[in-house]
């Protein structure tokens, strides 16, 4: 036994490694850096192996050696694209023992594992070599090196409508945890092979389930004589996915998160095999439904603690390196480049979205929306898309942060019938803390144009629902404003108003459609930044600019709510308003600008006034 290792300890932590990028030797061509396949790979082989630009984060590996003989089963908290995927995947191929495909332990001077970090010449395929750097590995940690058996499981694909459906999906991803270790079956050290064989297959049952990692663990360590790191990745996946899937049905509900907890307790606690398990997921989920049951030894690593504090998402330092080194051949402003994906503020330090940035370079610096929210399980849908968080957004979006008490102690776990549903958007990355720390931060804030227009295409899900069409009718409704067809934009809106109950008609409602018609035509103008009124408050003016060769038309919408007598006087006071408010003449100083459309819209209940005007 290594002496840096003891035998009847549990060490319980969770870290971050590297966070690596999809940029291979850029060309000179306007195609992508890289293929779609690479980008979306949570494999940390393959980004060493076919990528160039990467934030090298391997100091935290001698962290983890530190943490030696902590017997707390810590879970790291962070939200969704900040690396902890790769990182969970990059710390498996460090410390596993690498294996033929008869188990047998691989070489040092043949291990693929080992230049992965010490560097060196790595066959690719038969006509494709690399040489790969070293990494910033301190030489404590390195003696660890391909020391332990490593049990990866991963539970993100694990969504269903039902309780079945759910633990099905829970098995798939235990047998590809099986299959990653199918060369036991060629040992001659474990026994029960006909049931570790029944694993592989996807042939067990229930209880079997809940012991199966555990089994795992067992015959890891008759296969190598050492005890075994267990990782886990999305461990809250599965009790999300029950709540969007079949969150009312209570029984069902229940007797999954119970599946799921003893499950959890199986593989980590009273685990005579276990030497390390690191455990990381979005939410803090209770894992100890009674007292006396489930895991009672969980320390919680949240972004309220230093701890772990630089591990996930990009630091502001490490981005400008970042574009320093493709400054070659991508340009990009880094003040933009912060307007779109910074603004996450934990820890005194401000942190970038890793995903965003990633894809971000990877589409040669385009700045935009790059599916932030892609790879969502439905809970952000499921909370954005209610009528009792629209008035909120509303808020949000129109540049106001909102108090939020006591943000740098909750701490507390998930509670699915009383959902904070600020603090789930804040864990899963859509909201941020304002001030220098979680430690003197008390509101919160949309953190940047990103997620701005993740909130935004949000309200037009929510708008088009409440007027029974989909997201694709509504956009063809808004595309009546730049083709200048306002009589049809008219009564088509007021069609849609005539269908919602009596109850949504109201500035929410209102609010939400000017929101969607705004977001609805992003891909044709962009939204003029920053107009204040005169007591330094956001205007309600919203100031569309087409882009050249999509459209040759200026949009200016202001909306505002009439008494019903009142209704057609007050759409045409808005009219002045905008005629007072506008400068037309600095926008048609723009080469491509032809006409300008002016939208005034007074709302009463489910009746709409629409008067315009083109300059």
């Amino acid at each position: 036994m290594n002496s840096y290792i003891k035998k009847d300890t549990i060490r319980i932590l969770l870290i971050t490694t590297l966070l690596s990028f999809e940029i291979q030797n850029a060309s000179t061509s306007s195609s992508p850096i890289c293929s779609d396949t690479t980008i979306n790979t949570d494999d940390f082989r393959a980004l060493r192996l076919h990528r160039d630009l990467y934030v090298d984060k391997t100091f935290l590996l001698d962290d983890f050696v530190k943490l030696e003989g902590s017997r707390m089963l810590t879970t790291i908290i962070r939200p969704k694209g900040w690396g902890k995927s790769i990182n969970l995947d990059m710390i498996r191929r460090f410390f596993e023992i690498e294996v033929d495909e008869k188990g047998e332990r691989v070489f040092k001077d043949r291990s693929i594992n080992n230049k992965l970090f010490s560097g060196g010449e790595v066959v690719i395929n038969s006509t494709s070599r690399k040489t790969l750097k070293k990494l910033k590995v301190n030489l404590f940690a390195a003696r660890h090196l391909g020391q332990f058996p490593v049990i990866l499981l991963k539970l993100k694909n694990t969504s269903g409508n039902s309780y079945q459906e759910i633990e099905s999906k829970v098995k798939a991803r235990v047998q590809d945890v099986f299959k990653d270790h199918e060369y036991l079956l060629n040992s001659t050290r474990i026994t029960l092979k006909e049931k570790f064989e029944s694993y592989i297959k996807g042939d067990f049952d229930t209880a079997d389930l809940i012991s199966s990692v555990l089994f795992l663990s067992t015959k890891l360590q008759e296969h190598f004589g050492r005890k075994v790191y267990i990782l886990m990745d999305d461990y809250d996946a599965p009790f999300v996915n029950a709540y969007v899937g079949f969150g009312n049905k209570a029984e069902e509900f229940d007797k999954l998160q119970s599946l799921i907890i003893d499950f959890y307790t199986k593989t980590f606690q009273g685990n005579p095999s276990l030497s390390a398990t690191l455990v990381t997921g979005v939410l803090h989920i209770s894992l100890m439904p009674t007292m006396n049951t489930g895991l009672n030894n969980i320390d919680l690593c949240t972004l309220t603690r230093s701890q772990f504090s630089k591990s996930f998402g990009i630091t502001e330092p490490e981005v400008q390196e970042l574009l320093k080194q493709v400054s070659s051949t991508i340009k990009l402003d880094p003040k933009e480049v912060k307007d779109w994906y910074n603004g996450y503020n934990f820890n005194i330090q401000t942190y970038y979205n890793a995903w965003s940035i990633m894809r971000c370079l990877h589409q040669n610096g385009t700045l935009g929306y790059h599916g932030f929210d892609t790879d969502s399980n439905g809970l952000v849908d499921k909370i954005l898309l209610s009528d009792e968080i629209q008035e909120t957004v509303h808020l949000l979006l129109s540049g106001k942060s909102l108090n939020f008490p006591k943000l740098h102690s909750r701490t507390e776990v998930m509670s699915w019938d009383k959902m904070d549903e600020l603090e789930v958007l804040l864990l899963y990355g859509y909201l941020s803390a304002e001030g220098d720390s979680f430690d003197t931060a008390s509101k919160i804030t949309i953190p940047n144009k990103e997620i701005k227009h993740v909130f935004e295409t949000k309200v037009l899900q929510w708008v088009a629902g409440k007027f029974g069409v989909n997201a694709s009718e509504f956009r063809s409704f808004a595309n009546l404003l730049p083709a200048g067809e306002f009589e049809t934009f008219k009564d088509t809106l007021q069609k849609y108003l005539s269908k919602c109950s009596s109850n949504l008609l109201s500035r929410v409602l209102y609010d939400g459609v000017i929101t969607a018609l705004k977001n609805a035509l992003t891909t044709s103008h962009k939204a003029q930044d920053g107009k204040k009124d005169d007591a330094g408050e956001s205007s309600d003016l919203v100031v569309l600019i087409p882009d050249p060769g999509l459209s040759d038309a200026v949009i200016v919408i202001k909306h505002k709510i009439a008494k019903m007598e009142d209704l057609v006087s007050v759409a045409k006071t808005g009219l002045e308003e905008i005629n007072a408010g506008l400068s037309s003449n600095n926008l048609k100083t723009l080469s491509h600008v032809k006409k300008i459309f002016k939208i005034s819209i007074a709302f009463n209940g489910e009746k709409v006034t629409v008067e315009y005007k083109t300059d």
